[in-house]
């Protein structure tokens, strides 16, 4: 979901591959110290993932000046710089935060290496789902032949 409206931040959908280099600058480091501080503000029951394979956590998070982000606001601003919009960077700016480095965490090789166990979870809660609409349907057949 692209919403770049207050109180939203960073919910973007770059389209592009991961730049070669890692942009580490002040901006990166601000939020990347917000993000660290942010309280969960909303669950979902999926994640999101970026054009080049990482992906999200379930979760939004309230940050600094009543903001709301997504986990992949560090990694947006670290690997798709060319794709954030201006508006979204002057946000970030306004940070009073101190900045610290990004973790490991940020790096999109760690979602490459986990994306096939992350696909394998997907898959194991779809067929759970599969199966529960089975039986669903066939309690609702016995139900109605009872009736």
């Amino acid at each position: 979901m692209i919403n770049l409206n207050n109180p939203h931040l960073l919910f973007i959908e770059p389209s592009s591959a991961i730049s070669k280099e890692p942009v580490i600058d002040d901006l990166t480091r601000k939020m990347a110290t917000a993000l660290k501080n942010g309280k969960v503000c909303e669950n979902w029951m999926g994640v999101h993932t970026c054009a080049c394979g990482a992906n999200s956590t379930a979760s939004n998070y309230n940050v600094e000046n009543g903001l709301k982000t997504n986990s992949l606001a560090v990694h947006y601003l670290m690997w798709h710089r060319n794709e954030v919009p201006e508006s979204e960077l002057k946000k970030v700016g306004k940070f009073r935060c101190e900045g610290s480095d990004p973790e490991d965490d940020f790096n999109p090789n760690k979602y490459r290496e986990d994306k096939q166990a992350s696909s394998k979870l997907i898959l194991k809660h779809t067929e759970q789902r599969a199966i529960a609409r089975k039986r669903i349907s066939s309690i609702a057949k016995i139900i109605t032949r009872k009736n």
